[in-house]
């Protein structure tokens, strides 16, 4: 029952994510496109193509930069999209990295007992589900980076590695911009996926709970100690 609920969930986010991107996609190119940074630089102009990719670049806050609303009403539209768009895009993200990380908590566990012979439930499951989600964003990393290099003319495989670390990262700087701009699209959300999948395995990992639990206990303390503190104030003010 609560995998069927998941799996709803998941179909939901899906849907109301595609929705929203391609309501932006329509809004901005409507409300920006009269408004051109540069008539003759056709990567300048709110094309449907630029259009979604300033979405995508705003809903995961990259932002390179290199689109961006210039009238009054796309500054609004830009921040109330956003204000709605990335809290949708997290929990879109977050469930496609339960997804990626229950899969893998499956393939290492069907690994060491079928193929190496070993009928316990796996050691440091999470651990190994996190190296896992590691190797999987290193060959996305090395893959797109191959096939941008490919791409751009004046790209190097380094130049294209680093663009990317810095893009899955969400940092953006902006000072490498691609031509090709739906490839980058697919790599990055592929990357931001794998990310998720690494941050289930780093919070289910025993020593991030242990960790966590302590700063927990250590929060409900201050609060416990504050309101005696208060309480104490108010007893002293009311017998004056």
């Amino acid at each position: 029952m609560a995998f069927c609920n998941k799996n709803k969930m998941f179909f939901a986010l899906l849907l109301l994510w595609s929705a929203y991107v391609v309501i932006g996609v329509f809004a901005f190119s409507a409300v920006e496109g009269s408004a051109r940074k540069e008539k003759e630089n056709e990567e300048r102009s709110w094309s449907y193509e630029n259009s979604f990719w300033f979405t995508f670049v705003l809903l995961t806050t990259i932002g390179y930069g290199d689109l961006y609303p210039v009238t009054l009403l796309g500054k609004v539209l830009c921040v109330v999209y956003a204000f709605f768009g990335i809290p949708i895009t997290i929990l879109f993200l977050r469930l496609i990295g339960q997804y990626i990380f229950r899969g893998q908590r499956w393939l290492v566990t069907a690994i060491e007992t079928r193929c190496m012979r070993k009928y316990d439930p796996p050691n440091r499951l999470n651990g190994k589900c996190f190296v896992l989600g590691f190797i999987y964003l290193l060959l996305l990393l090395l893959a797109g980076a191959g096939v941008q290099m490919w791409v751009e003319a004046d790209w190097s495989y380094e130049g294209s590695i680093y663009f990317y670390a810095i893009s899955f990262t969400t940092v953006g700087f902006g000072d490498m911009l691609p031509s090709n701009k739906y490839i980058v699209v697919a790599f990055i959300f592929l990357q931001l996926t794998a990310v998720s999948s690494m941050l289930h395995a780093a919070a289910s990992m025993t020593l991030v709970r242990r960790v966590t639990a302590r700063v927990d206990n250590d929060d409900e303390r201050d609060i416990h100690a504050n309101g005696k503190d208060v309480q104490a104030t108010f007893k002293a003010a009311d017998s004056k």
